[in-house]
C-alpha cells in the first residue's frame, strides 16, 4: 500500500494504544478528526442474543451490518469516530452508507468510520437468501420453486439481448448454476426461469439431491452503497450474489461521491454485473482485493482522481455476457476517465473480454507488475486518452487478440515488458482519424489520436505478429505514431522474419499494408537502433 498512513492504520492503533498517532501530511485523516476515541460498534449475525436494539458491545451485538454502519455514521456526525467490528457470519442484506458529507449536510466532516471483519475473510455480505420448500417436478430431478420478481431482459440501451441481458443466479452448496433459455432442462446444474407461469426450475444430480443442498437465489442488486461518505475504510469482507442489472453505474459494490475510500483484503465474487463500481470520487485506493468471476466486469471507474491499487485481481469476469456471446463493448475489467491511477501487481487471467481496458479520459498512469493472461480479447486496451500512461515491468500473455491495442492514445511509456504469444498482434495500432475527449477536470476537449510513444527495453515474442497497424488506420495515423515514435533496446522474437505489418503511402490500401523485416521496419520508423532481432526458427 501507499506509504501515508491509512484510515485503518489510525483507527486500530488508537482502539490497541489508546492514543492518537500524529499522521503525516498526506495522511487521509484531517485534523480534529479524533478528538475522542473511536466507539467500537460489534455485529454478530450467529450470537443467539443479537438483536438490532442492543447496545452493540461484545456482549450485546447488533444482528445486522446495516445497523452498525447506521449508528456509525450518526457517531461520525456528531464527530465521533467508529469501528465496525462484523463477527465471522453470512448477512443477507444491503448495507447503505451515505448523506454525511452531501453539500447540504456536513461535507466538510472528515471524521472516519472503519468497518471491518473481526476476522479477515470470515465475513459474508451477500445478496442472496436461502431458499427451501422446493417441490419435485414429475417425479424427476427437477425441483421447481415460485418466482415472483419477474426482471426480464434487461435494456441499457445497447446490443444486450438473450441470457446476456438477466440477472437471476442460483447457487448450490455455494457453485453457481448455468442459466438457460430453454424450459426443458436436459443437463444437470441448469436453471430456467419461467416468467409467464412464475416458477423458477433447477436440476440436480441425484447424488446432491440426496446431501439435502443449500440452494441460494440472489434476490439484491446491490449489498454495499455508499454515497458522499468520506474517509471510510472496508476491510476483510467478502461481497458476493448481487443481482445487479447490466447498466451504468452499477456494481455489487458501489461507491460514488465520496473521499478517501479504502477497501482492503477484500472479495467481490460471483456478482452478476460489476463486482466494484467507483464513481464520481476522489482519493481511492485498493489493497489485496479480489474482484473475480463476476457477470461483467471485474471492476469499472468514472470521473476517479487519484486511485491506487496494489496487489488485486480481476479474473474469470463476464460468465454472464459469455453465455451469449457478448464479449466486447461495456465488458473488460473497464476504466473510465480517471485521473493520478498507480496499479501496481495487478493479475486479470481467464476473461471472457478484455483483461484490462482503459477507455477513455485517463491522465497521469501508472500500471507497474501486471500480470495479463489467457484473456479472450486484447490483453490491454487503451482506447481513447491523452496520458501519460506508463506501462511497466508487466507481462501481457497468450491473449485471444492483441497483447496491448490502442486507437487514440497519446503519451504511453511501455518499458522493461514482454508480450509473448498473443494471437493478433503484440502491439496494435488501430483507430482511423482522430477523437474528440473530454478532460473532466478541466472541461477542455481534447483531440486524440496515436502519438508520443516510447517503447524501450521490452521483449516482444511471436511469430509474424510483432508490431502491426489495423486495416482500419489511415497512413496519415500511421505516419503520426511513427514519427513521434521512440523506440530502443528491445528484443524482439519471431519465427518469421518479416515479423512488422506496417503502413506506406500508395494509392492502393491494401497494397500499403505489407510485412517487414527487422531491418524493414528500422528503416520505415528510424527507431530500434540498438534493438535485436532473434529468428526462434
Amino acid at each position: 500500500m501507499s506509504p501515508k498512513m491509512s484510515i485503518a492504520a489510525v483507527l486500530i492503533s488508537t482502539l490497541l494504544l489508546g492514543v492518537v498517532p500524529s499522521p503525516d501530511s498526506s495522511s487521509v485523516i484531517r485534523p480534529g478528526a479524533l478528538d475522542t476515541v473511536p466507539v467500537e460498534i460489534y455485529v454478530d449475525a450467529n450470537n443467539p442474543v443479537s438483536t438490532d436494539q442492543n447496545a452493540g458491545t461484545v456482549n450485546s451485538p447488533l444482528l445486522t451490518v446495516q445497523e452498525g454502519v447506521r449508528r456509525a455514521r450518526e457517531n461520525k456526525r456528531r464527530n465521533v469516530a467508529s469501528v465496525v467490528i462484523i463477527n465471522p457470519g453470512v448477512y443477507r442484506e444491503t448495507v447503505t452508507l451515505a448523506w454525511t458529507n452531501r453539500p447540504e449536510n456536513q461535507p466538510d466532516n472528515a471524521t472516519p468510520i472503519l468497518v471491518r471483519a473481526s476476522e479477515s475473510g470470515t465475513v459474508r455480505l451477500t445478496g442472496s437468501d436461502i431458499w427451501e420448500d422446493w417441490t419435485y417436478r414429475d417425479d424427476t430431478r427437477v425441483l421447481e420453486h415460485e418466482w415472483l420478481f419477474d426482471w426480464g431482459e434487461f435494456d441499457p440501451g445497447w446490443e444486450l439481448q438473450g441470457l446476456a441481458a438477466r440477472r437471476e443466479m442460483i447457487f448450490v452448496n455455494g457453485d453457481r448454476m448455468l442459466q438457460v433459455d430453454e424450459p426443458v432442462l436436459v443437463e444437470d446444474y441448469t436453471f430456467f426461469v419461467d416468467e409467464m407461469n412464475d416458477v423458477i426450475r433447477l436440476k440436480l444430480p441425484a447424488k446432491i439431491l440426496a446431501t439435502d443442498p443449500t440452494i441460494e437465489v440472489a434476490v439484491r442488486e446491490v449489498v454495499w452503497d455508499q454515497r458522499y461518505e468520506n474517509n471510510v475504510t472496508i476491510d476483510g469482507i467478502r461481497f458476493d450474489h448481487a443481482a445487479t442489472p447490466w447498466k451504468g453505474g452499477q456494481g455489487a459494490v458501489r461507491v460514488t461521491w465520496s473521499r478517501n475510500v479504502e477497501i482492503l483484503n477484500s472479495e467481490m465474487h460471483q456478482n452478476n454485473w460489476a463486482g466494484l463500481y467507483v464513481g464520481q470520487s476522489d482519493t481511492v485506493s485498493l489493497g489485496n482485493v479480489a474482484m473475480n468471476d463476476n457477470g461483467g466486469q471485474g471492476w469499472n471507474t468514472w470521473r476517479v482522481r487519484t486511485f491506487s491499487s496494489t496487489d488485486t485481481e480481476t479474473s474469470y469476469n463476464n460468465w454472464r455476457g459469455a453465455l451469449s456471446g457478448f464479449k466486447g463493448w461495456s465488458v473488460g475489467n473497464k476504466l473510465e476517465s480517471m485521473h493520478g491511477v498507480s496499479i501496481r501487481n495487478h493479475i486479470a487471467r481467464g476473461n471472457h473480454s478484455r483483461g484490462l481496458w482503459l477507455d477513455y479520459d485517463i491522465q497521469d498512469a501508472i500500471l507497474d507488475s501486471l500480470l495479463i493472461e489467457n484473456n479472450e480479447g486484447d490483453g490491454i486496451w487503451l482506447e481513447a486518452n491523452p496520458g501519460p500512461i506508463a506501462i511497466t515491468n508487466s507481462k501481457v500473455l497468450n491473449n485471444g487478440e492483441s497483447g496491448i491495442r490502442t486507437t487514440f492514445t497519446e503519451n504511453v511509456t511501455l518499458e522493461n515488458n514482454l508480450l509473448a504469444s498473443n494471437a493478433l498482434r503484440q502491439i496494435e495500432i488501430a483507430g482511423k482519424d482522430k477523437r474528440w475527449v473530454r478532460d473532466f477536470v478541466s472541461q477542455e476537449r481534447l483531440h486524440l489520436t496515436v502519438r508520443n510513444w516510447t517503447v524501450r527495453s521490452n521483449e516482444l515474442s511471436g511469430g509474424e505478429n510483432l508490431i502491426g497497424v489495423a486495416s482500419n488506420v489511415r497512413y496519415k495515423e500511421w505516419e503520426e505514431f511513427t514519427s513521434t515514435l521512440t523506440a530502443d533496446n528491445n528484443r524482439y522474437v519471431s519465427d518469421k522474419m518479416a515479423a512488422f505489418l506496417v503502413l506506406n503511402k500508395t494509392l492502393s490500401f491494401i497494397e500499403a499494408r505489407s510485412r517487414e523485416d527487422f531491418r524493414g521496419w528500422r528503416d520505415h520508423t528510424g527507431q530500434d537502433s540498438n534493438s535485436s532481432f532473434v529468428h526462434s526458427n
